[in-house]
């Protein structure tokens, strides 16, 4: 890691400050020094590796984030490794839902109902196209972008809905459904548990189950039924009591939570409840939307190869799925531009998303576009001058040798070895970079 007036380094990426801490990582306001974007960085301590069951734990979060490409989950850009920390760069979202919540000041209906959409839509996603639970639904794990759209995080507790998981006790007490709490096998439902849970938190400002004793906790969301208050809605209340339902077999489908009467009274979706005639202007109007994105993937490819970028390397990198420096720059940029381009198609794409698959699938795996049948446009770059030119720059502002065990070479001309944990790049040995931060880097908690 490579220590600057203001900032430290690891990569490609300028560390600037920390926003968030866990008992098991600290996040980081960070960016990427090519291409000037803000990203997070979530870095785990090796020293928390106790066991294999941890290794497994990271690896498997590791395995499932790659698989995650969708409008309202955050999405990984990068995993970088040194001797002492594993780095998780990913977009940044850095408004909390749980900061927007004050006990006994809920949020209005309609901003309470866009957000748990956006939840479904997402949950819909992870369980109908990746078989994945996420296992810890809760307001802290609920983080908001500019425009206040939701970005799902945090998948350490997340698995595949495999045979012999699902009888896991894990995510958080207050949020866990009764199955989970009993301790008996477990399915998808429990997250839909979980996101009744945080309905109703949004909706009254306090949890539906509470004691400062766990054991009593427990047996209260285990026995008592919920207690929902009068100013809520009818429709509200009827959704809240069918996510809450004890017995999972009873428990709304994600598909039904998307067709709930207090659902269909968003702004934006009052004119979708006529759903199964879709016009042949709206057809048109989606696929004109299609085009549009198709466009975005042309307009990063060249941005990438004005940098310098290869071309060739770029593309092998990109329909391989591979997790590097550059197809980090590409999702960097592919995000911030699909963000920009969904917010103005937003009406039009759920529109026709509603209408072919309820819940929503994958909203961006839908307008990939092969790139061979754009990719020989862009005129090869195989010399790569600006790029040489910005790692040059940046190889001479590296400290001397003697100070070498606090420096990394960045990361585009470095030869390093293969990590055991991970299969990702392994930086050269650093000291400690958690001690260094917090001497350094300032607290905005």
């Amino acid at each position: 890691m490579m220590q600057g007036s203001s900032s430290l380094k690891i990569g490609n990426y300028s560390i600037l400050y920390k926003i968030d801490s866990g008992s098991f990582a600290e996040v980081y306001m960070g960016v990427q020094d090519i291409i000037g974007q803000p990203v997070a960085i979530k870095i785990i301590s090796k020293s928390i590796i106790k066991n294999e069951k941890d290794r497994e734990r990271i690896q498997r979060e590791s395995e499932i984030m790659k698989k995650i490409s969708h409008q309202y989950i955050i999405e990984l850009f990068e995993i970088l490794e040194d001797e002492y920390h594993i780095y998780y760069v990913m977009e940044l979202a850095s408004n909390s839902l749980k900061s927007m919540i004050l006990p006994g000041k809920p949020l209005s209906e309609e901003r309470s109902r866009n957000i748990f959409i956006e939840l479904t839509i997402a949950l819909g996603y992870l369980h109908t196209e990746l078989n994945i639970m996420h296992r810890d639904i809760k307001a802290e794990n609920i983080m908001l972008d500019q425009k206040s759209h939701v970005r799902l995080i945090d998948f350490g507790l997340s698995n595949f809905n495999l045979p012999g998981i699902k009888n896991t006790a894990c995510g958080s007490p207050a949020y866990a459904a009764p199955e989970v709490i009993s301790h008996e096998k477990y399915s998808k439902s429990a997250d839909v548990w979980s996101a009744g849970v945080l309905l109703y938190y949004m909706s009254t400002g306090y949890l539906p189950f509470m004691d400062q004793s766990l054991p009593k906790l427990l047996s209260r969301i285990m026995e008592e039924n919920v207690d929902i208050p009068s100013h809520v809605s009818p429709n509200l209340k009827d959704l809240i009591r069918k996510l809450l339902q004890k017995d999972p077999n009873n428990r709304i489908s994600i598909t039904d939570i998307l067709l709930h009467p207090w659902i269909m009274e968003s702004s934006y979706l009052k004119n979708l409840k006529n759903i199964k005639e879709i016009s042949e202007t709206e057809k048109l109007k989606f696929f004109q939307s299609k085009l549009k994105s198709d466009s975005l993937e042309i307009d990063i490819i060249k941005e990438l190869v004005n940098l310098g970028i290869d071309v060739s390397t770029l593309r092998s990198s990109i329909i391989n799925q591979e997790f590097n420096e550059l197809t980090a720059m590409y999702r960097i940029k592919k995000r911030i531009k699909f963000n920009i381009f969904f917010e103005g198609e937003k009406d039009s794409i759920l529109k026709l998303f509603r209408h072919f698959s309820c819940p929503p699938s994958n909203i961006q795996k839908s307008f990939n576009i092969p790139l061979d049948s754009f990719i020989s446009t862009i005129p090869e770059n195989t010399n790569s001058l600006k790029m040489k030119s910005i790692m040059k720059s940046r190889s001479s502002q590296r400290k001397p040798e003697s100070n070498r065990n606090m420096t990394t070479k960045p990361l585009l001309c470095y030869h390093a070895r293969k990590s055991s944990l991970h299969g990702h790049i392994l930086l050269p040995p650093l000291k400690p970079a958690i001690d260094i931060m917090k001497k350094k880097i300032p607290n905005v908690i």
